[in-house]
């Protein structure tokens, strides 16, 4: 996620907070990770967009996949449980397709997967 985890509503939408990023940049170069985004800024190709290049200024240059949509008619229309639920049945159905690639994962998430 970003939302909530990159920025706050301290600092408003969109704005990705330099500490966070240097954060999740160290943990990306400890781990050699593939960024697997779950959030919206997967679907909106100028926010991945902004995302990458914050990550490319700071240093940094993951593998970048995103998380398939399993229903685009009720898309980021789930809020409370039903958003959790969405979300972790989207991370399922990445960490299935990709079981060969995955040795271990963490969710980066203000919401309680």
């Amino acid at each position: 996620d970003i939302d909530g985890v990159l920025n706050t509503t301290q600092s408003g939408p969109e704005v990705l907070e330099p500490e966070k990023i240097a954060l999740l940049i160290a943990l990306l170069q400890r781990s050699e990770a593939v960024v697997v985004l779950s959030s919206t800024w997967r679907v909106h190709e100028r926010l991945r967009q902004k995302f990458q290049q914050t990550l490319l200024l700071a240093g940094s240059n993951p593998s970048m996949e995103g998380t398939p949509i399993n229903n685009w008619d009720t898309y980021g229309q789930a809020t409370g449980a039903d958003a959790v639920l969405e979300r972790c049945s989207e991370i399922e159905a990445w960490l299935k397709s990709n079981e060969s690639r995955v040795e271990s994962w963490v969710a980066l998430d203000d919401l309680p997967l």
